[in-house]
């Protein structure tokens, strides 16, 4: 009889636990879950930036005007063609992260300074904006010349196996 009695103590001790761990389980999970939203939120870029404060208050700019402006400023040097932008806000201060296609035979060296300097200077005369960071320029790519003249590999005339 006491036998009995352990088998149903241990029965009942055994659905204790396994509900404590589904409790448990599901706890986790909630609190993973609620992280992951808060993170979500926090990272969240704002949908307006912040260009200056004046005397009545702040002055925003909407992320599709920076946008317009960059690719009307790109638009306006003729070896960059196609401008993509990320525009990212840390701590108050805007950072651009601007991918450009080349025109074949534009030198990247020669342009990222030009290009970052033309951005600056119509960012921050043209909106405002005081707080602007890092302006990052990668080339993805580059596009030809229109009417350009495609090398022909098989032409004899610069045949160089002559020379071994």
């Amino acid at each position: 009889m006491k036998w009995c009695l352990l088998d149903d103590c241990s029965e009942s001790v055994q659905s204790m636990l396994s509900s404590i761990e589904s409790d448990i389980l599901y706890g986790g999970v909630a609190i993973v879950l609620i992280l992951a939203l808060l993170i979500l939120l926090r990272r969240r870029q704002p949908a307006k930036i912040l260009a200056y404060h004046s005397e009545n208050g702040r002055v925003m700019v909407s992320r599709s005007a920076i946008l317009e402006l960059i690719q009307s400023a790109c638009a306006q040097i003729e070896q960059v063609h196609r401008p993509t932008v990320r525009i990212r806000t840390k701590r108050g201060i805007c950072h651009l992260r601007v991918g450009i296609k080349l025109q074949s035979s534009g030198r990247l060296r020669d342009l990222e300074n030009v290009l970052q300097q033309h951005l600056r200077q119509a960012l921050t005369e043209t909106l405002g904006i005081e707080k602007l960071g890092t302006i990052d320029i990668t080339a993805t790519g580059f596009k030809d010349k229109k009417g350009s003249k495609p090398v022909d590999l098989n032409d004899n005339e610069d045949d160089l196996s002559d020379f071994r």
